[in-house]
C-alpha cells in the first residue's frame, strides 16, 4: 500500500505528491484545514464532499514553456499565508511534490517574509525531491520575488 509522501517544511505548511481517497483521513489527522491542488490535470473531486478541509484547485502544467499565472499564484498564496496566520495547516501539491507544489510554497515562505535564499534553502533541507532548478520553476519563483518582495 502506497504511502502518502509528503514533507513538513514548517509547522503549518507541507509539501508532497497528489493524496488519494484513502489519504484525506491522513490529512484530517495531522490537522490540514487548506490542500492546494496545483495539478491541472486533475482536479479533485473528493475535497469537495469533504467539510473540514478547503480546497484551492490552481490548474498550473508543469511545462517550461507555459509560465504560471502570477497574479493567481499570488492570490492563493496569500489565502495560503492568511489561513496558517489564522491557526491553520497548508497542503500544497502536485504529482509528485517537486515542481509546480514548489513554485507554491515558495511563494507563500516569501510572503511570509523569507528571502529568496531562505526559501530555496528550507525546501531542499525538507524536501529532497524538490527541484528548484528547473527551468519553470526557477523562472517562477524569480518572478514572484520581483514583483513581491517585502
Amino acid at each position: 500500500m502506497r504511502k502518502l509522501d509528503y514533507s513538513e517544511l514548517t509547522s503549518n505548511l507541507l509539501i508532497g505528491r497528489t493524496p488519494h481517497r484513502k489519504d484525506y483521513a491522513l490529512l484530517q489527522e495531522i490537522g490540514i484545514t487548506l490542500v492546494i491542488n496545483m495539478r491541472a490535470e486533475w482536479p479533485s473531486t473528493v475535497l469537495s464532499r469533504n467539510k473540514t478541509i478547503a480546497e484551492i484547485w490552481m490548474p498550473s502544467v508543469d511545462n517550461p514553456l507555459i509560465p504560471f499565472n502570477q497574479e493567481k499564484l499570488y492570490t492563493v498564496a496569500k489565502t495560503a499565508v492568511e489561513e496558517i496566520d489564522s491557526g491553520g495547516r497548508v497542503y500544497v501539491y502536485c504529482r509528485k511534490g517537486r515542481h509546480r507544489s514548489v513554485v507554491m510554497v515558495s511563494a507563500i515562505l516569501l510572503l511570509q517574509g523569507l528571502s529568496l535564499g531562505e526559501t530555496s534553502k528550507l525546501i531542499t533541507s525538507k524536501r529532497r525531491i524538490a527541484d528548484l532548478e528547473a527551468r519553470q520553476v526557477r523562472i517562477a519563483i524569480r518572478k514572484f520575488e520581483q514583483s513581491h518582495r517585502r
